[in-house]
This record gives C-alpha cells, structure tokens and sequence, in this order.
C-alpha cells in the first residue's frame, strides 16, 4: 500500500486545528470563554495562510464532505438527545417557538433592507450577508438561485459601449476600467478580465459557441451572484462568533441560578417516568445501529422538495432532515421490541466531534478569501455583517424574555433555531448544563428555515 502523504496531511491539519482550537478556547476572560469556537477562530487563521499560499508544504484543502459529516452527525446527536422531550416542550411553547422564529429572522430581513436603502449597495450582496449572519445555508443558497434568476436590462448607453469596446475583439485596462464604473453605477458590481474575454468570445461567430463564452447580461448576472458568496464570507465570521459569545455573556450579566433555570425546562428524567419499561432486543452495545437508521430516515426526509411561491423550493436539507428524524427516534427509543436508543456518553462525543469538524471545514474555508474581501469591498462590508447578526439576536432576545414570557434557557435555546446556528446551539448546551436545551433550538428552527428562505428571495426580487 503506497504512502500518500497529502492525504495524511487532511488529517494532521484537521487534527491540529482542534488542538490549537480547544487551547484557544478555553483561555478565559472574566469567565468567558470560546469554548469550540476557538476551533473555528484557528480554522480562519489556518485557511486566510494556506489559501493565499497554495504551493506551501502545510496547505491543504479541507474536503467538503467533512464538514458536512460534522453537521450531521452534531444535529443528529442533538436530536436523540432532545427527542424525549421534544415533544412535551413542543406543546407546552409551540406558538411562542413559532413566533419567535418568524419574528428573529424578520427583523434581520428588515436590517438587511435599510442597509440596502442606506448603503445604495446592490440586494445579491447585503442577503448574502444576511445569511452569513445567520449562518443559514438554505438561505444563501436561496438568495444565489434568485440573484441568478433575476433579469438583467442592459442601459442602451451601457449595451453600446460595450459593443464598442469589443468590436476590435480585444479590451484594454482603460476601456475595462471605464466599463466597470458604469457597471458599478448601474447594477453595483464589476466584471473580472476572465468575464471580459468570455463576452468578446460570444460576440465573434467564430468563438460564439465556446464554453466560456458570455453575454454581458450573463456576465453580469454571474458577478451579482458571486457578490451573494463574498456578502456570506463576510458575515459568517461574526455570525457564528456573535451567537457563541452572547448566550455565554448574557447568563453572566444576569447573575441568574444556572440550578433554577434548568428546574423550569422538561427534564429527561421527568418523561422517562411516564414510559413502561419493556424488554427490548438491541443491535449493538452502543445504540450505533439506531443512529445510522435515523440518519438515513433523515437524510431521505430532507431531500424532499416543498415547492414555493415564486418558482422556489424548500427543502430540510441534510441538516433539517437528520434532526427531525433523530428527534422522532429519540422520543420513541424503539421501533416495537427493537431498541433503536443510543448510549448518552456516544452521542456527547459524536455531538462535540461532529461539531467541530463542521467549524474546522467552514472556517478553513472561510478564511482563504476573508482578507482579500476586506481590502476589495472595505471595512462597511464587515458594519453590515455586526448588524445583520445583532439586530436579530437582540430584538429575538427581548420579544421571547417580555413578550413572550420565556424562561433564559428556552429563551436562548429558541433563540439559537431562529438565528439557525449550530455552534451556538453547541456552547449553549455547555453554558446551561444540559441538552434539554435543544428542544427549543429544534422547535424553532424549521419555521426559522423557511422564513429565512422566501425573505431571501423576496428582497432579492423587490429591490
């Protein structure tokens, strides 16, 4: 068997990361830590030096797929763990878990739209922000198809300096330079020299039929979507760290009794008293059979597609899917005289290790652009991100404490559904103690899901 050691290297920087990570973490600052967070702050670092060094000997490229494990192996461990008093809590708090969903991504949608009406900056990228403060993959991927939808009309001044420009097939620096500034008056983005030679392909017979050829209306329509990935980069940052550190300050702040604010949530122990105990016949030792069924179960469920008004679709997705589903096998713990219960200190594990490699892939990845958009787009870019991230958070906070009565943990659990952050969702469970927590992070974050997805498309459309 030949030695490979690119290969090794993905798990010696993976590995690595979560050292570095976890000694950053646990540094303390008045008792405020970063807990698995830091694992994500060293990912940044690691990705911003090995993306702007590629030939480097410590450069490697995070495969997706792990972060994408990470993600389901985290919210399926959430959902076993929450499953036997999902339901319960669900009953109790349903249409509080369902406003507050509505009303945190709203009031994010709502930042989004004066950052737009102040900024003059094109809605691709201030949505694109949006779901990077959010953290929310449905609704980035929601605001790129409509982006890529939207039509694109030309100015006639516009559409005949271009022709101009390219009648001769060749495009000087000048003549791009001048073409960009119209550009960016009209539409709020520019062209790269790459888009230029695609539309000086299309606009010969002979290259009209190349691959890389480009309308400028197709050429444009791809920067404004490209625009929608650098608002996400942007923002994620500070979404993921934003969330993290607020249910860790706010507690603090308070002063509350950690002992009383866990008394009021549904305990484990409290539902399990109401199940008769039955002898169940068990696949394996450690429950690992039932919690690759659920996944699977979820992983069907969630690439289910839910048509939408506006020629959209809505599905769960491979994050969705897998918590709903593990939520449903956790609360029944058995499929007639079969045990499809997992042990509690597995999923622990799996729910900490899953977690941290999502943050290792997202923040490697996230870092390789982070200071190039920085120098590109400037420092406003980044005020946008800080706001789309507090404006949800703390309007979510104050409605569900004074509106809706809620106590902190189910306040902050719900919160974190409606913001749809998985790492915070991670330290929140660290800060209160107890899992139950994700209840109400499971209660709320469909409804959060599908708000944030049509709020996306229509900013988008209408501005």
């Amino acid at each position: 068997m030949d030695f490979n050691i690119a290969k090794v290297m993905v798990f010696v920087v993976i590995f690595a990361i979560m050292v570095f990570g976890y000694l950053i973490g646990s540094i303390s600052v008045k008792g405020v830590t970063l807990g698995t967070a830091g694992v994500f702050l060293v990912s940044l670092v690691y990705g911003h030096f090995a993306g702007g060094n590629a030939d480097a000997w410590y450069a490697v490229e995070v495969p997706s797929f792990v972060g994408t494990l990470g993600l389901i192996m985290f919210v399926s461990s959430v959902g076993f763990i929450a499953g036997p008093t999902f339901f319960k809590n669900l009953v109790k708090n349903a249409k509080s878990y369902v406003l507050l969903g509505f009303i945190v991504i709203m009031s994010g949608a709502l930042a989004c739209v004066g950052c737009i009406l102040v900024s003059g900056t094109n809605s691709g990228l201030q949505v694109g922000i949006l779901s990077g403060a959010l953290t929310t993959t449905p609704g980035f991927s929601a605001a790129k198809e409509a982006v890529a939808d939207k039509e694109i009309e030309l100015s006639d001044d516009l559409a005949a300096m271009i022709d101009e420009a390219v009648a001769d097939l060749d495009v000087s620096e000048d003549e791009m330079d001048e073409l960009n500034k119209e550009i960016k008056d009209e539409f709020g983005c520019t062209l790269k020299e790459e888009a230029f030679a695609g539309i000086i392909l299309a606009s010969s017979e002979l290259t009209s039929n190349d691959e890389k050829a480009l309308t400028p209306e197709k050429a444009i329509s791809n920067a404004l979507v490209e625009q929608v990935s650098v608002g996400h980069g942007v923002a994620y940052p500070f979404g993921v760290v934003g969330i993290v550190l607020f249910v860790q300050i706010l507690p603090k702040l308070l002063k509350v009794n950690m002992d009383d604010e866990r008394k009021k949530l549904v305990s484990t122990e409290e539902v399990k008293t109401e199940k008769k105990e039955v002898k169940l016949f068990n696949f394996d030792e450690f429950g690992l059979t039932g919690f690759a069924l659920a996944i699977i179960a979820g992983l069907a469920l969630g690439s289910v597609s839910i048509p939408l008004p506006g020629g959209a679709a809505f599905s769960l997705g491979s994050t969705g899917g897998p918590l709903i589903m593990c939520l449903i096998f956790g609360h029944f713990g058995r499929i007639g005289k079969f045990n499809i219960s997992v042990k509690k200190e597995v999923l622990e594990i799996f729910r900490e290790f899953g977690l941290v490699l999502f943050l290792v892939e997202a923040g490697v990845e996230g870092g390789a652009g982070f200071v190039d958009i920085l120098k590109e787009e400037g420092v406003m870019l980044f005020v946008y991100g800080i706001i789309m991230t507090c404006v949800p958070m703390i309007v979510g906070y104050l409605v569900a404490r004074y509106i809706l009565k809620l106590s902190l943990l189910n306040n902050l659990g719900s919160l974190t559904g409606g913001m749809t952050s998985t790492p915070a969702l991670g330290t929140l469970i660290s800060v209160a103690g107890t899992a139950n927590v994700a209840s109400a992070y499971a209660a709320t974050y469909p409804i959060a899901l599908v708000v944030v997805v049509l709020a996306s498309q229509f900013i988008v459309v209408l501005l």
